[in-house]
């Protein structure tokens, strides 16, 4: 036993959390979203078991190889239509590794050379970078090039305070230019 009920791992069949209505602060996911057969549903979830300004937080693939079962790759803005779907609000999204690294990394069958690439900037990423000083671009824009081509992105999702207008969904106030330029908004 030894574990207390804050250090649990649950376990659940893929769709249904089993997780009380409006009980949870905080999920976590890393590279899940990509290899849920059901997203609509679990996303769906995800909101039936956050409180009140709880939090979504973790990463997904947008332009990665085939990999471990994976069945989707999601744009920044067809995942901000899932999470508002669900009655969320997407409030940061920020672009990790690039997707060129990731095909170059898949395609030399994962050398332990490209793992630096998750923890400091990628190539094109570093490139997009130097592209933004040299043209004097602003931050937003520059966050923009590399969400357009990274192979994964990072993500925090909240459930809104108090529901939604009926017939309104819980992120449309927001605008789809300012979650793709800006991190966070």
């Amino acid at each position: 036993r030894g574990l207390s009920d804050r250090n649990l791992i649950v376990h659940y069949d893929g769709i249904n959390l089993p997780i009380q209505t409006g009980s949870t602060a905080l999920i976590y996911t890393n590279q899940v979203f990509e290899h849920v057969r059901y997203p609509r549903e679990v996303m769906s979830e995800v909101g039936r078991a956050l409180r009140p300004g709880g939090q979504l937080i973790g990463s997904t693939s947008q332009l990665e190889p085939y990999h471990s079962f994976s069945l989707w790759n999601y744009t920044p803005y067809g995942f901000r239509m899932l999470v508002e779907d669900a009655g969320l609000r997407l409030e940061e999204i920020r672009p990790c590794i690039d997707g060129v690294t990731l095909i170059k990394r898949s395609y030399h069958g994962r050398p332990p050379e490209y793992r630096e690439y998750f923890a400091e900037d990628s190539p094109l990423n570093t490139e997009i970078e130097r592209w933004g000083r040299k043209t004097k671009r602003r931050p937003a824009l520059i966050n923009l090039r590399k969400l357009t081509y990274c192979g994964h992105f990072a993500f925090r999702v909240r459930k809104p305070l108090q529901e939604s207008i009926p017939g309104v969904k819980a992120g449309a106030r927001e605008s789809t230019r300012r979650v793709l330029t800006s991190s966070p908004l």
